[in-house]
């Protein structure tokens, strides 16, 4: 990932700006801490200083469209939701030729990529979510597997809540809402497949559709059998995951 960031930022820079890059990204804390060394690299490749602000994706959706409409931009490379980025062609500059699309595996653009096939973008890493995670120490240690069906995770739920010392099987990370939005979309996702995730984003169906009450009966089941912990700030309850 830190060297497609720091590819990204140094084909960016190149094609378009002079001086110091302004970023602006949603990581702070341990994240920013993670991310400072990909603009720390770019600057020692290239030469290039960079300044870096901290900004909710939640907030840049309410101040981007004034910037946009001013003809003024808060940075030159901003980290934003891809669905915000199509819908705004407009102002925003294209990155069709800034960057080797063919490099990509197929459908990784698809998110930045408008429908005359101009790319606005980058995706800048990939990875299957949401879901559940696990230790593999701890199922060796407890003499558990992975499970391949819904029967089979409940079944597990239960050997872990059984556990010395578990208080509950599924650790509720929160604080900032979309830890445990991600596992609704999970199961969202799981049980009424990837298009109705798209129908719900898209205003196609209805929260109160069978799909919906069939999928987040799920999670209630299992909330209510007291599988999942209480709602601790995520970085707290991701510490205590990896304590045991």
């Amino acid at each position: 990932m830190k060297k497609l960031l720091v590819a990204v930022l140094i084909l960016i820079s190149a094609a378009l700006f002079a001086g110091t890059v302004s970023v602006i990204g949603p990581w702070s804390g341990v994240e920013m801490d993670a991310f400072i060394p990909v603009l720390e690299a770019f600057k020692a490749e290239t030469g290039i200083d960079y300044t870096y602000q901290t900004y909710r994706a939640e907030d840049l959706a309410n101040v981007l469209p004034a910037q946009f409409s001013a003809k003024k931009s808060p940075a030159d490379v901003i980290f934003m939701w891809s669905s915000f980025i199509t819908s705004n062609t407009k102002s925003i500059v294209e990155l069709t030729e800034v960057i080797d699309t063919d490099a990509y595996i197929p459908g990784a653009l698809d998110n930045v990529t408008a429908a005359d096939g101009a790319v606005y973008g980058i995706a800048y890493t990939a990875k299957v979510k949401p879901g559940f995670w696990y230790r593999k120490s701890f199922f060796e240690a407890h003499g558990l597997t992975a499970p391949s069906s819904w029967d089979e995770f409940v079944a597990l739920l239960e050997k872990i809540k059984a556990t010395p010392g578990i208080k509950n099987a599924i650790a509720s990370g929160n604080g900032v809402g979309w830890p445990l939005s991600d596992v609704t979309e999970h199961f969202l996702i799981a049980f009424g497949g990837p298009e109705l995730q798209k129908d719900l984003i898209e205003g196609n169906t209805s929260w109160t559709s069978y799909a919906v009450r069939n999928a987040i009966g799920k999670l209630v089941y299992l909330i209510e059998r007291g599988y999942f912990s209480e709602p601790t700030e995520w970085t707290t309850i991701l510490e205590q995951w990896w304590n045991g």
